[in-house]
């Protein structure tokens, strides 16, 4: 294993999953890229992860920083808390899901990857 775990998080919210790996491993981890889609959100990634690149829209994103180590992806909270009331995507696999899935596969990452939800 490298000195240093590269990490860059997708749908990263307020980094509560980085910041985790910054607390326990401190020095051993560098969190390399964030991408979140909510303004606020974004600002708090901001504060947290000053010069850390934040990405706003994971659609767009193109590629991953090399050599990562891990890649937390929450899913995005409505897709995982949706009412009861709310139809769901006539998507088989929402765009979201797509682009991770297109992401990871990528040659420039050879992640291993954190999924919850």
């Amino acid at each position: 294993m490298p000195s240093t775990m590269k990490v860059a998080g997708l749908f990263a919210g307020i980094g509560g999953i980085e910041l985790g790996f910054q607390r326990a491993l401190g020095d051993a981890v560098e969190t390399e890229l964030l991408c979140e889609w909510w303004q606020p959100a974004r600002k708090v990634l901001a504060a947290r992860f000053d010069g850390i690149p934040i990405h706003p829209d994971v659609r767009e994103l193109r590629d991953l920083p090399k050599d990562l180590d891990v890649l937390p992806q929450v899913s995005p909270a409505p897709t995982c808390r949706r009412p009861a009331a709310q139809p769901a995507s006539p998507e088989p696999r929402p765009a979201w899901s797509r682009t991770s899935s297109r992401l990871c596969a990528s040659p420039a990452a050879r992640v291993t990857g954190c999924r919850g939800c």
